[in-house]
């Protein structure tokens, strides 16, 4: 942003529709992310099962990434784990528990729900 724009507070109306559309949606936690797997290829493999929205996956420790470079060369970034958000809560449910422990890519992953609390699968 530019020093000479002006941001606008949210009203308290926008607010609230901005609340109850976070609501709705559904987080999908991904355990393990199959290697070199990148945030695009996970979002198109999952957009199939529904409307995602946003996608996080958390890059690996930059010690294991300078050792993996250092002796096998692969320069590529590597996740870790990561987090799936559905714009629908029970698309996100019905994806968590069909999903869980299958192959995606050449590796299983795990996926596990977590919607205001943790429900582990």
């Amino acid at each position: 942003m530019a020093k000479d724009e002006i941001v606008k507070p949210l009203t308290l109306q926008k607010l609230t529709e901005f609340e109850k559309e976070q609501n709705k949606t559904g987080l999908v936690y991904l355990s393990r992310i199959p290697p070199f797997m990148k945030p695009a290829k996970i979002k198109h493999l999952l957009s199939k099962y529904g409307e995602v929205g946003r996608v996080y996956l958390a890059p690996e420790d930059p010690k294991i990434r300078a050792r993996r470079i250092k002796y096998k060369g692969h320069k590529k970034q590597n996740y870790t784990e990561g987090w799936v958000e559905f714009m629908d809560k029970k698309v996100a449910k019905t994806v968590a528990t069909a999903l869980n422990a299958q192959p995606i890519g050449s590796k299983n992953i795990c996926l596990q729900i977590s919607a205001n609390k943790c429900l582990h699968i």
